[in-house]
């Protein structure tokens, strides 16, 4: 995985890094990249369980999508310092899923 969901993730408290303080990030993609870039996995556990509220409306989803990405584009940069050989499978899932899905709208 590359990105742990808001609503449940847990990770050791030795991985844990302070929130950049000056850019607004989406602090769950911002903490799974401080744990990666440790080496560590990120891994998806099935029979975990949460609950969340969805939005009331459409409008309000979209919103709430418009805010996530604009809080994952600010982690652009830390995100540019992953796309190194040595992050091999890593690299090629971020470029894949992230980059090359914010640029979509350009190859059209």
């Amino acid at each position: 995985m590359i990105s742990a969901n808001g609503a449940i993730f847990a990770i050791r408290r030795d991985l844990f890094e302070s929130l950049p303080e000056d850019v607004v990030v989406n602090d769950d993609f911002a903490i799974t990249l401080s744990v990666l870039r440790k080496g560590k996995r990120v891994i998806f556990e099935p029979y975990a369980t949460a609950e969340e509220n969805t939005s009331p409306d459409m409008i309000s989803e979209y919103k709430r999508r418009i805010r996530i990405s604009c809080l994952n584009y600010n982690a652009f940069p830390d995100l540019m310092s992953f796309l190194r050989p040595k992050y091999g499978m890593t690299a090629l899932v971020l470029f894949s899923h992230k980059i090359l899905r914010w640029l979509v709208p350009f190859f059209g």
